[in-house]
């Protein structure tokens, strides 16, 4: 609902999230794009690239992230 009521402000901005229904805004939309890096797991560790691609990441790093923070 947030987002939405920017839309019609023309404001800029990023957003860093890994809820999907975030990035589902974007379908469809002329204001909102979607960018990810992508990840790669190794010997427990977690590897970017730190190469912006446009789109969703379908690679999903979260649990590892908070699982090397020891969260989980």
């Amino acid at each position: 609902a947030f987002l939405k009521r920017l839309e019609p402000m023309n404001l800029r901005g990023v957003i860093a999230t890994h809820d999907i229904e975030i990035a589902e805004i974007s379908s469809g939309s002329e204001t909102f794009k979607n960018f990810y890096f992508e990840s790669t797991h190794k010997d427990g560790e977690l590897h970017f690239d730190y190469k912006l691609r446009e789109g969703v990441c379908q690679t999903p790093n979260a649990t590892m992230l908070l699982k090397n923070f020891a969260v989980i």
